[in-house]
Formats: structure tokens, sequence, C-alpha cells
């Protein structure tokens, strides 16, 4: 499908991002910078598919931010990875293929893994290794459950719509959220200089559950991640 039919279908022309207002999703979490109609302002996470005993790690999708669960927790992590949390702990996100419409899976974290190195870009994409592939959001959106979802693949960067392939996320203990990441990846993307680097985020309304605050973030988060998994 040609890109300006996606610009006429969305109207994502070259309006400034409209942020999600709503989202009290607990951290960390990687969401599309634009709410892009979601119906309840709460944005578009990444997100495994099912739920405990359904849960698959294949197939990955963006779904609305829940305000339960711990299935769209993910953040961005060193050695130009994006580490899964909770439900996904020890996983990574990961193409399927290198080539435009692969799917997006979960396996097992795997640093000799090509398909799993992932640059968060200056331009708020997040981009496969030195390819022109970009992580996006699928235009339709579908009907899950009182949610909503949209398809999540690996797509040429050049031929998606700034606003299906454009990431901020909220990090474990922050409240600030972050738009665009230290990598010059080159073309594409928001301009940084013109959006806010972060944005501050509401208190959520129902009482956060405390996490761990050692320096050693990621091998804290994971450990207790995987506690509170298997206290829900």
């Amino acid at each position: 499908m040609l890109v300006s039919t996606f610009l006429f279908v969305l109207g994502l022309g070259a309006s400034s991002a409209d942020y999600p207002e709503a989202t009290i999703t607990a951290a960390p979490y990687i969401n599309l910078v634009d709410n892009l109609d979601e119906a309840r302002d709460v944005g578009w996470c990444l997100d495994l598919k099912g739920f405990r005993a359904t849960q698959e790690f294949i197939d990955m999708q963006t779904h609305s931010c829940k305000d339960v669960g711990n299935d769209v927790n993910f953040f961005v992590g060193p050695g130009r990875r994006v580490y899964g949390a909770g439900a996904a702990a020890d996983r990574c996100v990961t193409a399927r293929e290198e080539k435009a419409g692969s799917a997006v899976d979960a396996p097992i974290c795997d640093t000799s893994d090509p398909l799993q190195e992932l640059l968060y870009c200056t331009d708020g994409t997040i981009r496969l290794g030195s390819s022109s592939l970009c992580l996006v959001a699928g235009v339709e959106i579908r009907d899950a459950n009182k949610w909503e979802a949209r398809d999540l693949t690996f797509e040429e960067c050049d031929d998606w719509p700034e606003p299906l392939k454009t990431w901020a996320y909220l990090a474990l203990l922050s409240t600030e959220r972050v738009f665009g990441g230290d990598e010059e990846c080159g073309g594409g993307g928001q301009n940084p200089t013109s959006s806010p680097r972060s944005s501050p985020v509401e208190t959520p309304t129902r009482p956060p559950v405390e996490g761990p605050t050692s320096s050693d973030g990621y091998t804290k988060w994971r450990l207790w991640s995987q506690e509170q998994y298997l206290q829900t």
C-alpha cells in the first residue's frame, strides 16, 4: 500500500503528536508517541498476545496500554536490546527475519542473535541493526476484549508514516516519558529538536507496586518482575 494512502486514510501528514493523556500502565513500557485514536486515550504499548495460561511469545502486537497485567512491560536496555519484564522476563524483542513484513517475537535473550539487535534512534524509531527496517504498528485497529490492538511488524522505515513508527518509553522508577534514544540512525521519524526529549507522566490513580531500587537495575528488575508475575 502506498504511503500516500496511509496519510490520506489516517490524516497523519505533518500534524503534531497527540500524546496519550490517560495512561496509568506500570513502568516499564514502550508505546507510540501518538495516541492515534486509541479509544481510552491510553496509547499503544508493545504487548504479548494472550494472558497467563494462553500467553504467547510469538506474533507480538501493539495493544492499548492496560492498567492491569504485566504483559506490556518492555524497556530499552543495554547492548542494543529491547528487553521484556514481567511476563516477558529474560526475553528480548526479536525480528523473525530480516525483511519487510517480518513478524515480531519475544524469545529468550541471546547476545549472539543479530535479529535481537535493536537501535533506539534519536528520531524515535526502533531499527533492526544496520538494516533499513523499523518496528512499526499496523494501520488497522481491532477489538481486543474491552481494549484495542494493532499489528506489530518490521517494515521499510521510509515506507511507513511517522506516527506508526515513532516510539517513547517510560523506564522503571521514572516519571519522565522519554522521546528518542541516543543512536544516530538517519532518515524518517520525528525531529528530536522539535519534540520534547521527555515529558512528565501523571501519577497513577491506583497505588504503584514498589519495585527494586538497586543500581543493578536490570538484574533486580528481572528477579522482582518474576515474583510479581507469579503473584498475579
